[in-house]
């Protein structure tokens, strides 16, 4: 599954009325970077992943390595 297929299932399953406003993103050590539609998620290793509002700015905590 790539981003954009993710997303459209987070977006039902929690009945967002406007998942244009939301995104994908990969967290590492308190960093966040918006992944791309194309992307694979399932891909990557050593990080978290956040579905939020693409405007909102949170505060991650750095994780211990």
């Amino acid at each position: 599954m790539n981003t954009r297929e993710i997303c459209r299932i987070l977006a039902h399953k929690i009945r967002c009325t406007n998942p244009q406003d939301y995104g994908l993103f990969k967290l590492v050590q308190g960093e966040e970077t918006l992944l791309g539609d194309h992307e694979c998620p399932q891909e990557l290793s050593h990080c978290l992943f956040a579905y939020k509002r693409i405007d909102a700015k949170i505060a991650w905590p750095k994780t211990s390595s």
